[in-house]
C-alpha cells in the first residue's frame, strides 16, 4: 500500500520592485493566510504553526519581510507604511486574488495594521499577536531605550553576539536555548534590524492607525508579553474586534503555546465577516 506523505513546507522567492522576497508555504488552492513575523525574526517562526493551520483547513504563506531572513534588504530606509506596501506587492506577485487574511506578530502586527488602514479593500480579516500599541510617546521612547537595539557590527571579541543573546534572554528568560539560538541567527542575518524597531517604536502612530481598521480583527494577548497591558486598549480602538487572552503566553508563544494559539486563530477565522454562514476555507 502506498504511504501518503504529509504535506511539507516549501520555500521559494518572488521578484518584486524592492528585491527578492523569500517565503515559506504550506498548502495550496485559494488565497492563503499571510503570516508576518516579528523583528528580528523570519518566516521560520511560523514553522510550528503552519501545519496546525493546514490541519484546520487553511493554507498559509509566511514571508521574510525585506531585510530579514533570506529576503533582500530594502533599497532605502523603510517606514511601517513601506513594509506594508511590500506586503501588498508581494501578495499580488504571488497571485493572491481576493482580499488578504493577515496574521502579524509584534512588528508584523504593526505592518498588518498598516495594510488594513491604507488598503482597506485588500484585507478581509486581521489577527494581531502582540500589537505594538504604546499608550503615550513617553512609553514608546522608554521601550526603545529598554530594548537598547542597535545595528549589529562584528566585534573582534564577539561582543556583538553576546549583546544580542542577552537581549533575547531579557525578552523571555525561560525560553529554551535552542529557540533563542534560532532567533540569534535570524538577528545576525538582519544587521540593521534596529531600523525596523525605530520605524515601529519611535515613528508609527499605532493608536491612530488602529482606529482606521474596518475589518474583523482578533487581538491575541499573552499574559507574559511585555505588551500585554495595552492589548485591551488596542481591541477597543478597532470597531469590529475580539480579544483572546493566552494565560502564560510570552513573546515566543507561537513556538511555546502553538496548539492553543492555533485553536484561537482557527476559531476566529471560521467566523464569517458578514454574519452569514462560515465560508469554505482555502
Amino acid at each position: 500500500m502506498d504511504v501518503v506523505s504529509p504535506p511539507r513546507i516549501t520555500r521559494a522567492y518572488v521578484e518584486t520592485s524592492f528585491g527578492q522576497v523569500h517565503y515559506r508555504r504550506l498548502g495550496g488552492g485559494g488565497d492563503p493566510l499571510l503570516l508576518l513575523h516579528q523583528t528580528a525574526s523570519s518566516s521560520r517562526m511560523f514553522e510550528r504553526l503552519m501545519p496546525l493551520l493546514r490541519r484546520g483547513g487553511w493554507s498559509s504563506v509566511a514571508m521574510d519581510t525585506p531585510g530579514f531572513g533570506e529576503s533582500d534588504p530594502p533599497p532605502r530606509y523603510f517606514s511601517v507604511h513601506d513594509y506594508a506596501a511590500s506586503v501588498v506587492e508581494f501578495a499580488e506577485r504571488l497571485g493572491a486574488r481576493g482580499p488578504l487574511t493577515l496574521l502579524g506578530h509584534h512588528t508584523g502586527a504593526a505592518v498588518a495594521v498598516e495594510v488594513a488602514a491604507s488598503w482597506p479593500a485588500r484585507v478581509s480579516k486581521l489577527v494581531l499577536v502582540g500589537v505594538p500599541l504604546f499608550l503615550s510617546a513617553d512609553a514608546r521612547r522608554k521601550r526603545w531605550e529598554e530594548r537598547g537595539v542597535q545595528a549589529i557590527i562584528p566585534a573582534p571579541d564577539a561582543e556583538h553576539l553576546l549583546r544580542v543573546w542577552k537581549g533575547l534572554e531579557a525578552l523571555s528568560p525561560d525560553t529554551d536555548v535552542s529557540l533563542r539560538h534560532r532567533e540569534l541567527v535570524d538577528a545576525l542575518k538582519a544587521p540593521r534590524y534596529d531600523q525596523a524597531y525605530r520605524a515601529v517604536l519611535l515613528e508609527y502612530d499605532c493608536d491612530a492607525r488602529l482606529r482606521l481598521v474596518a475589518c474583523p480583527t482578533l487581538i491575541v494577548a499573552g499574559t507574559r508579553e511585555p505588551l500585554f497591558g495595552s492589548q485591551g486598549a488596542a481591541a477597543r480602538l478597532v470597531p469590529r474586534s475580539a480579544l483572546a487572552i493566552v494565560q502564560g503566553g510570552g513573546v515566543f508563544m507561537l513556538d511555546e503555546r502553538t496548539e492553543e494559539v492555533a485553536q484561537i486563530v482557527l476559531g476566529f477565522l471560521g467566523v464569517p465577516a458578514d454574519g452569514g454562514p462560515a465560508p469554505d476555507r482555502p
